[in-house]
């Protein structure tokens, strides 16, 4: 987790260069749901979150 913070805090431009945390999060979804187009889970689960931490140069 730490590895893809430190490759995030290296983008200094795009849409990247904006994120202050990574997160791994599960979702739970309703399969009909889903597939007729409400893609928002019915609830989600943070497993794991990391700061990105930017060195000013």
């Amino acid at each position: 987790m730490s590895a893809v913070a430190s490759r995030v805090a290296r983008r200094k431009k795009g849409p990247l260069a904006s994120i202050v945390t990574v997160q791994v999060v599960t979702g739970r979804y309703r399969l009909s749901d889903y597939f007729s187009g409400k893609k928002e889970p019915l609830s989600e689960r943070v497993l794991a979150s990391t700061s990105v931490e930017r060195r000013c140069a």
